[in-house]
């Protein structure tokens, strides 16, 4: 081996046999090399190891005071709200959702025939909203034009395993009892592992436009902060 100033590291191994083969104890010496073959500097290492912690791992930026900020306290910042670029037009999406249901023919809603309709978002909507919340009433319209009239609309949500609505008239839930069919409309639901619905707004039925109100929104709070 070609001799060199570089620094190096010596290793010996143990004897040890194996499948009655007796291996003789080895030497090896390791020269220490940058990775472009020139010597490795043990002064320029022993430089990285200040700035470490007492528990040996490395200081991160983070871990020092910032010099205009008491030790020991964080400096506020301002949060400013994020804003969507854009945001849903629920309006222009039923319309697109309406599209779709008046184009079906007229034996593809036999299920909602004397079936309660429900979805995971019905116990905060009305149909008294001044803007719609739910895809679920327009259904329910479309529904009785094409001759298939539900019995109503139910939330399917639960709070410490029970239902936070009941069925309309008395009816009863299969699981509480009663025998009255119940059609879930909505999207998936990961928590309850239901998938999605065929009668759920369909991702390209969705409209989105820029969401003017949040930038506005967020400018104002930004202004508001400094």
């Amino acid at each position: 081996m070609t001799q060199s100033g570089a620094p190096k590291v010596c290793i010996t191994t143990g004897g040890s046999s194996a499948y009655g083969n007796f291996q003789q104890p080895m030497q090896l010496t390791l020269e220490l090399l940058n990775r472009d073959g020139t010597q490795y500097n043990l002064g320029a290492a022993s430089q990285d190891s200040v700035g470490r912690t007492e528990s040996g791992s490395a200081k991160r930026p983070s871990d020092a005071p910032a010099a205009d900020e008491p030790s020991g306290k964080k400096r506020r910042v301002a949060r400013v709200p994020r804003s969507k670029n854009k945001v849903l037009d629920f309006a222009a999406t039923l319309e697109n959702y309406a599209a779709r249901l008046r184009a079906l023919e007229p034996e593809e809603f036999k299920e909602f025939d004397g079936a309660i309709v429900t979805d995971y978002k019905l116990h905060n909507c009305s149909r008294d909203d001044p803007v719609p919340a739910t895809h679920v009433f327009l259904l329910i319209d479309i529904a009785t034009e094409k001759g298939s009239k539900p019995l109503g609309y139910v939330s399917s949500n639960r709070k410490d395993g029970k239902y936070v609505e009941a069925l309309p008239e008395g009816l009863l839930r299969k699981d509480e009892g009663g025998t009255v069919e119940l059609v879930y409309v909505g999207d998936k639901n990961q928590f309850t592992n239901q998938a999605a619905s065929k009668w759920s707004v369909m991702k390209s039925e969705k409209v989105f436009v820029p969401n003017n109100a949040g930038a506005a929104a967020a400018a104002t709070s930004a202004t508001a902060s400094e």
